[in-house]
């Protein structure tokens, strides 16, 4: 192989780690604009369960009103303490779904915490173990010609780069964007 062919497969391979790096961060960043959507989505949910919740208690309001007008000042206070306490009874197992909403087992939260980082792992040491596959395994010469085995590991080479800089890029962008949203979830 001339000293020209080793650069331009070198040229070739930092060209695929580069490439793969862009399509991990686009994936970042592609990852991020649907959390923004999900997040749009809860937060108009939420504005329109208050406004139904307010509306609700505005009918209330205009129920007591005309509960009060026949009542006597005794009446009237205890029907007030009975709406307070309904409302606070309502609110406390409304926010005990809420914070209820969205658990899962810790195990279930423990594989998917550790997903990425292995299969970003696996592939860095599958790409080391291909280029030393490679370079050190001269068998193939034997039963392919020497441009054959040479396209063979060029290609797989380039695959196994650009695999593990996209997974890598994916990664550490994913991370640096949730660091940024105001700290690691």
């Amino acid at each position: 192989m001339e000293v020209m062919d080793i650069i331009k497969e070198g040229v070739n391979i930092g060209g695929n780690a580069i490439a793969g790096g862009i399509f991990g961060v686009i994936g970042a960043v592609f990852t991020g604009f649907l959390e923004y959507l999900t997040r749009k989505q809860k937060l108009e949910e939420k504005r329109l369960d208050h406004e139904h919740r307010m509306q609700m208690q505005d009918k209330e309001i205009e129920m007591y009103k005309l509960t009060r007008e026949a009542a006597d000042d005794e009446h009237e206070h205890e029907l007030e303490i009975a709406a307070s306490a309904a409302s606070a009874a309502g609110m406390t197992l409304a926010y005990k779904d809420q914070m209820t909403a969205g658990k899962s087992y810790r195990w279930v939260e423990a594989v998917k915490t550790l997903f990425r980082p292995a299969v970003t792992l696996l592939l860095i040491a599958g790409t080391f173990y291909t280029l030393y596959s490679i370079v050190t395994c001269r068998a193939w010469v034997n039963v392919l010609s020497g441009s054959t085995v040479s396209a063979i590991a060029v290609t797989i080479v380039e695959s196994n780069v650009f695999l593990a800089a996209t997974a890598v890029g994916w990664w550490f962008g994913d991370r640096g964007m949730k660091h940024t949203k105001g700290g690691v979830r």
